[in-house]
């Protein structure tokens, strides 16, 4: 099962537009409410998406969350998380339902 837009963890920064959109999560279990929100609040945005389940990931995945990172060595997500990239920097940071809340 490939999931589009796959990238790794590393490569968040190395994207090419301006302004997108990455969401890790565990691509074995998903949650379908963050899910569906992500699809249909970023219909319009570039949406990358980085599985928290694969071993390549594993140095940004922790038990605890870095939510003030802003350069990729900082980089620590939990769970589901989206983050908001613009010029190369992270400008938004959601876990979980900070996600359906914060989405408009």
């Amino acid at each position: 099962n490939v999931v589009a837009n796959t990238i790794l963890a590393s490569e968040i920064f190395k994207q090419s537009e301006e302004e997108y959109y990455v969401y890790f999560y565990d691509y074995d279990d998903e949650d379908n409410k963050i899910a569906s929100t992500v699809s249909s609040k970023l219909l319009s945005s570039k949406v990358y998406k980085v599985n928290t389940g694969s071993a390549l990931n594993k140095n940004y995945v922790s038990e605890e969350s870095n939510k003030s990172a802003k350069k990729l060595e900082d980089l620590k997500v939990k769970a589901s998380t989206v983050i908001k990239v613009s010029g190369e920097q992270i400008v938004a940071y959601y876990e979980n339902d900070e996600i359906n809340n914060n989405l408009k």
